[in-house]
């Protein structure tokens, strides 16, 4: 086991050793620039914005055959980026072809060649996330809505995102790459909150915003809404508390990976979105109890923060403590017309869909009504769309995942980090849908991926894996 370890590390040192993975992610971040051109354009023409973002899918769907290993990067590397394009598309014979659903084209190619399931780890793991995928579509054909492809794409992430993670990440040094690659994806989306915040408080509105009647002014960003630009925050704190905790961050640019997590914050408390501030807030708890140093040195900075946030922080704060302050019985939640404005409005919403399920047929409430909801929880989404035995296998999913999670064999740093960004999945989900269509998800089910991958290759003899897998080159050449 050793051995195959020293092995699988070595091929991990060639790959940094010659600035191959330096490459890519210079590349990750020309290709950023690209589609940030692409947004700006979109603007004005939309048309010109489609043309431009297939020609970069069909240059990764081409990459893909070609250098595959790379091509998982620059996918991933862009992904963030690339959803801010949400809203382009061609409405074309009464069917509307949108980049986003488009964009899982690369993705299918990539994984062609690897598409067996290996024993181990695993293969549980994948048959159940597939097995989901199957009941989401045949759940699409038995409702009596609309056959909706773009929530059975949405909802690959789960099987996808695993499958990347089984085939392309097998080592730490992989692991690295890909948290770089994520925190440069988010480095434009991240500095466009911070210029639109500014312009704000000029009185300049700019981007995507939504107003509601207690937090007033939320920015988006280049989102569809603030929790969507939030989860890209919580993806950008993640990779870039994992690079500085495993000490895989070039010194040179150390101060700059320190401030940016206060930077991040900032843009996390102006969003307002509560569940992403708690969110936020246990990602940097246990980033800074196992970096007690680091935490010392940029306490009077997140001070400072916290400060600056106040006007922010006093509307979260205020509404929650005069929620909590009302008496709630739990069995009346989903009733009791009394409820409805707490959570910012989101219990009335969820009484709406509680109403609309009981009111349909048993098969709609076992398998769904396929309609779609701006449900402000996945749970109540996935309720609605596919019914209680699709929300039920979800969530034995989901614990299948985090209980091998649990008994995984890994350095303490990675088992931590996987653990902590797949139960963040799960607990914005409570008060926002988004992650369930979002590129968040993919993500974080490539880093489970590649987590129960390792744990695999480490327990099989030397042997097997020669004859299983094919050899790991990195093609950055």
């Amino acid at each position: 086991m050793a051995n195959i370890l020293a092995h699988e590390l070595d091929l991990g040192r060639q790959f940094l050793s010659n600035s191959k993975a330096g490459n890519v992610v210079r590349q990750v971040l020309a290709f950023n620039v690209i589609i940030l051109c692409l947004i700006i354009i979109g603007k004005y023409s939309e048309l010109s914005a489609f043309i431009g973002g297939a020609m970069i899918l069909l240059l990764f769907s081409f990459l893909a055959l070609t250098n595959s290993r790379k091509t998982v990067f620059l996918i991933f590397g862009t992904k963030f980026t690339f959803d801010a394009l949400w809203y382009v598309g061609l409405d074309m014979i009464d069917m509307p072809f949108r980049l986003l659903e488009l964009s899982v084209i690369p993705v299918i190619i990539l994984l062609v060649p690897g598409i067996l399931i290996r024993k181990g780890s695993m293969k549980l793991p994948m048959l159940a996330s597939f097995s989901y995928l199957l009941w989401v579509t045949a759940a699409m054909a038995l409702n009596e809505d609309t056959f909706s492809v773009n929530f059975i794409v949405r909802q690959s992430g789960l099987f996808f995102g695993l499958m990347i993670g089984r085939q392309f990440l097998r080592d730490e040094e992989s692991l690295v790459t890909l948290f770089q690659i994520i925190f440069v994806s988010t480095l434009i989306p991240i500095f466009a909150a911070c210029v639109q915040r500014g312009a704000s408080h000029a009185g300049v509105l700019i981007m995507n915003f939504t107003r509601d009647s207690v937090r007033e002014y939320r920015a988006a960003g280049f989102y569809y809404d603030a929790a969507t630009a939030g989860m890209v925050s919580i993806a950008s704190l993640v990779s870039n508390s994992y690079l500085i905790y495993s000490g895989n961050v070039n010194k040179r640019y150390r101060l700059v990976h320190l401030l940016y997590l206060p930077l991040n914050i900032l843009v996390v408390l102006a969003g307002g979105t509560r569940s992403i501030i708690g969110v936020s807030i246990l990602i940097l708890l246990v980033f800074f109890i196992r970096n007690l140093k680091t935490a010392v040195k940029l306490f009077p900075i997140i001070v400072v923060i916290i400060f600056l946030s106040l006007p922010y922080l006093d509307k979260a704060i205020n509404k929650t403590t005069t929620e909590f302050q009302q008496k709630v019985d739990l069995m009346e939640l989903l009733t009791e017309k009394e409820y409805r404005t707490m959570l910012t409005g989101r219990i009335s919403v969820w009484q709406d869909i509680w109403f609309k399920f009981n009111e349909g047929s048993f098969l709609q409430q076992l398998f769904g009504s396929g309609v779609s909801s701006n449900a402000h929880s996945s749970y109540f989404f996935l309720l609605l769309q596919i019914g209680w035995l699709g929300l039920l296998f979800y969530l034995l999913f989901h614990a299948l995942l985090i209980r091998r999670l649990l008994a995984l064999k890994l350095p303490q740093r990675q088992k931590t980090m996987v653990l902590v960004s797949l139960i963040a999945l799960l607990l914005i989900g409570i008060s926002a849908s988004t992650v369930t269509y979002t590129s968040f998800q993919w993500i974080i089910y490539m880093i489970v991926g590649g987590a129960l991958n390792m744990e695999t290759l480490l327990s099989r003899p030397k042997a097997a894996i020669r004859e299983r897998i094919p050899p790991y080159n990195y093609p950055y050449r």
